[in-house]
């Protein structure tokens, strides 16, 4: 399998070759590399060359498995070595691994390389997260974990050379697209009804590309007793109406409310469900500042929407929510949850975004991500005011997840 070499600014990452054996030898016997990575060391050329007919092998063989030399441009020295592969001490979750000989150290090289790298694993090799086992005292290295936006899990006793040590356990998720080696981001955002009314013509197509998707909205419907009696549903951030589906399917008589900011959206519910059109009622507007009226639903559900909001934003909502629901009634929230690594990682990226812009607003005006882990949606959602808070389904894994909470008036 030909594995492609990757360019920087200052940096050519590349296969190692046999013609490497000296600069390998000699880079992974240099003091501080030497310290810190005592079980890659090589004593000569011989051991050199050994290790890197290894090496390629095993890329050759798994696309897990990633090893390249970094060559300097100006003079095209191998200064050291970055890649990735499966680390048997962490359930063979990929980890990255790098090394830049001493005298090249200091000069930035370490994150240049690691940025192109994770590009090419995220972007070019579709992995979903990479972590990274560091010992806390290789504060050279934790530098340059942290600066890439890895977030940190906790202190684990790992096995290292035959006996036990400690790390710091790190990880990076795949959340957004990485546009090139050298990560130049564009921070542009849309204003959240722009942004979907962009998109409502594709809209149901991309929630909907996935099985474990169309459960996620079927368990909103599913959370519901099946009843023939009249009753009153709120359904907020409603875009096409996905949920409405199921929901009617299993209270035919329920007159819906439905509240979204997206005009274009809105007009493909009302045509998708026209038959219904005397039970459904729609209101095009945000329903943070929506007059909530006082205790008129039954149920009120929402589906991938509140991942957009920061927590004092959310907590309104929910109050609202609290007041619009008949006693005894359910709030049904369907959204985007993760574990804490990840939202870590989301709140980073939300303040690297809403750094640049000029007109800040409120969470939520502009489309971006802040998914929340399930703690923190139901510690929220209990000081709303709700008297309980169970969750109906889990799904909580690196390459999408989502859950789906009950909250009772």
């Amino acid at each position: 399998m030909l594995i492609t070499n990757i360019e920087t600014k200052r940096l050519d990452l590349r296969p190692f070759t046999r013609e490497d054996a000296y600069a390998a030898s000699i880079n992974s016997r240099q003091p501080k590399v030497a310290f810190w990575m005592q079980d890659m060391i090589l004593n000569n050329e011989e051991d050199a060359i050994k290790w890197i007919d290894w090496i390629n092998e095993k890329c050759q063989a798994s696309e897990l498995f990633r090893v390249f030399a970094i060559e300097r441009k100006e003079d095209n020295v191998c200064i050291g070595l970055i890649g990735y592969a499966p680390k048997a001490e962490i359930n063979n979750e990929i980890e990255i691994l790098f090394a830049i000989a001493d005298p090249f150290q200091g000069y930035g090289y370490a994150p240049e390389a690691a940025k192109a790298l994770i590009w090419y694993a995220f972007e070019k090799q579709g992995l979903a997260v990479i972590s990274a086992i560091i010992k806390p005292e290789n504060t050279s290295s934790r530098k340059v974990i942290e600066k890439l936006g890895f977030v940190y899990g906790d202190s684990r006793r790992l096995n290292y050379n035959g006996n036990m040590a400690d790390f710091d356990y790190y990880r990076l998720y795949h959340i957004e697209h990485i546009p090139d080696a050298d990560w130049n981001f564009n921070c542009n955002v849309e204003e959240m009804s722009e942004f979907f009314d962009a998109r409502a013509d594709g809209y149901d197509s991309h929630m909907l590309k996935r099985v474990a998707d169309i459960e996620c909205y079927k368990c909103v419907a599913e959370s519901i007793p099946v009843n023939s009696n009249e009753m009153d549903i709120l359904d907020i951030g409603c875009g096409t109406g996905i949920e409405l589906e199921y929901l009617l399917n299993r209270v035919p008589k329920a007159k819906v409310t439905c509240i979204d900011m997206s005009e274009k959206m809105l007009e493909l519910l009302k045509d998708k469900y026209s038959s219904k059109a005397q039970q459904i009622h729609t209101i095009c507007g945000s329903y943070i500042g929506w007059e909530y009226p006082q205790e008129s639903f039954d149920y009120v559900v929402s589906s991938f929407t509140l991942h957009h909001f920061m927590e004092d934003v959310k907590a309104g909502i929910y109050r609202n929510i609290v007041s619009s629901l008949k006693p005894g009634g359910l709030y049904i929230e369907s959204d985007f949850i993760v574990d804490r690594m990840m939202m870590e990682q989301y709140m980073q990226r939300y303040f690297r975004i809403t750094k640049e812009l000029v007109d800040k607003r409120y969470s939520g005006y502009y489309h971006i991500d802040i998914p929340f882990t399930i703690d923190l949606q139901k510690e929220l959602l209990l000081k709303a005011g709700f008297s309980h808070v169970s969750v109906f389904h889990e799904d909580i894994k690196p390459e999408g997840s989502h859950a789906v909470l009950i909250a009772r008036k």
